[in-house]
C-alpha cells in the first residue's frame, strides 16, 4: 500500500520586497525533494478563503529566482477575519471567513500552511495558529526589519541599499548647488531603513521614530556645518518620524487593510518648517524603489534555504535533524554580521 503523501502550502501576504520568489522557490523545492505535495495560494489570505490554490512543481519555480515581486501575487487588505464583502448595492461589510479558510485546507489536505510576511501576515498566521489550530510557519518578510525576535527580515537589505545608492547621488547635487537634501524613506515605526542607509550614505541628519527630534537641533546642525564651510546638507527621515511632543505625519488612511495608516509626509512638511531665505531645500520621497530587486551580496538567497530545512525537520521531529540546523542557522547569521558591512561600505 501506497503511504499517502504529505501536503502543505505556501503564500506570500502585505507588500512586495526582493527576494520573495527566491523564498518561494526554496520552499517548494524543499518540500518536493522530501516526497511531499506543495500547493501555492495565489493573493495571499484572499486566495485562502475563495479557495484560489495551485499545486507547485519544479516547474512551477523554475528561472524565478532572479525575479522581483512574487509569482503568487499578493495582497494588504484581506484578513480572512474581518473579510470584506461587497453587496449588490455597492456597500462593504465586513464577514469572518474562517470557516471557508478551515475548509480549503481540509479540501486539499494540508497539513501545514507557510506565511511569508511581515507584521500584518504574520499576525493572521498567529491567529489562525491559535484560535483554528491551524500549524503555521513563518517566514520574515518586510523591508521594515521590525519584526520582534527576528535579526533581519526578507527585503531589508535590498531597500537599505537603495537608499544609500540614492544618497550617494544626492551628494553630488546638493554639493553642487549649495542645497540641502531631505530624504523620506520607508520604514513605519521603525528607524532601521533610514539609521542603516543614513550611517552608509553619510547623512548629515537622521531623524527616527524611536527619537522624537527637536527642530532647532535639526536647523543648528545646518547652521554648524555652513559655519565650517559646508554649504549642503543632507538629511535622511524615516517617515514615522515625529518631533518631540509631536505626532507621526499620517500621508493617507486605506480602509479595508489591516494596516490602514500610511505615514509619511515629513520631506515635504519640512519644506514649510525648516526654510529660509538663504537655504534651498529639496524634498524627495522614496517610496516603491526600496522594494526593487536586487540582492546586496546575495546574502539575503542563502537563508530560505536554511529556514525550509529547519521547518522540514520540525515537522519530522528529528532532533538531531533540528540541531544540525539550527547550528546552521547560527553560522549563518555569523557570516551576515561578517559581510553585510562589507557589502555596503562605501567606497
Amino acid at each position: 500500500m501506497t503511504e499517502k503523501k504529505r501536503c502543505f502550502a505556501v503564500l506570500t501576504g502585505g507588500g512586495d520586497c526582493p527576494g520573495l520568489n527566491a523564498v518561494i522557490r526554496a520552499v517548494v523545492k524543499t518540500f518536493l525533494q522530501n516526497g511531499c505535495d506543495v500547493y501555492g495560494v495565489h493573493n495571499g489570505f484572499n486566495g485562502l478563503v475563495n479557495g484560489n490554490l495551485q499545486k507547485m512543481d519544479y516547474a512551477s519555480v523554475s528561472g524565478i529566482l532572479p525575479r522581483g515581486g512574487t509569482v503568487l501575487g499578493t495582497t494588504n487588505r484581506d484578513n480572512p477575519f474581518k473579510f470584506a464583502i461587497e453587496q449588490e448595492d455597492g456597500t462593504i461589510i465586513y464577514k469572518d471567513m474562517r470557516e471557508k479558510v478551515l475548509e480549503n485546507l481540509r479540501k486539499y489536505d494540508i497539513e501545514a500552511l507557510v506565511v511569508i510576511g511581515g507584521d500584518g501576515s504574520l499576525n493572521i498566521g498567529a491567529q489562525l495558529a491559535r484560535e483554528c489550530g491551524v500549524k503555521v510557519v513563518g517566514c520574515p518578510k518586510t523591508i521594515d526589519n521590525d519584526l520582534p525576535c527576528t535579526e533581519r527580515t526578507f527585503g531589508f537589505d535590498t531597500a537599505m541599499a537603495m537608499a544609500t545608492e540614492a544618497l550617494d547621488r544626492l551628494h553630488t547635487t546638493a554639493e553642487s548647488h549649495h542645497r540641502v537634501m531631505v530624504l523620506e524613506v520607508m520604514g513605519r515605526y521603525a528607524g532601521w531603513i533610514a539609521l542603516h542607509s543614513g550611517i552608509a550614505g553619510g547623512a548629515d541628519v537622521i531623524l527616527l521614530p524611536e527619537l522624537p527630534y527637536k527642530l532647532d537641533s535639526v536647523i543648528a546642525k545646518i547652521e554648524q556645518r555652513k559655519e565650517a564651510g559646508k554649504n549642503f546638507s543632507i538629511i535622511v527621515v524615516a517617515e514615522g518620524a515625529k518631533p518631540e511632543g509631536g505626532e507621526m505625519s499620517v500621508a493617507r488612511v486605506v480602509k479595508g487593510s489591516f494596516e490602514p495608516i500610511r505615514l509619511g509626509g515629513w520631506a515635504i512638511c519640512s519644506v514649510a518648517v525648516l526654510l529660509q531665505p538663504s537655504t534651498e531645500f529639496y524634498p524627495l520621497v522614496m517610496a516603491s524603489q526600496q522594494r526593487k530587486h536586487v540582492c546586496v551580496a546575495n546574502i539575503m538567497l542563502w537563508f530560505p534555504f536554511i529556514m525550509t530545512k529547519l521547518l522540514l525537520c520540525t515537522f519530522k521531529r528529528r532532533l538531531k535533524s533540528r540541531v544540525k540546523c539550527l547550528w546552521t542557522a547560527k553560522l549563518f547569521a555569523l557570516v551576515v554580521n561578517w559581510a553585510f558591512p562589507l557589502a555596503i561600505k562605501p567606497s
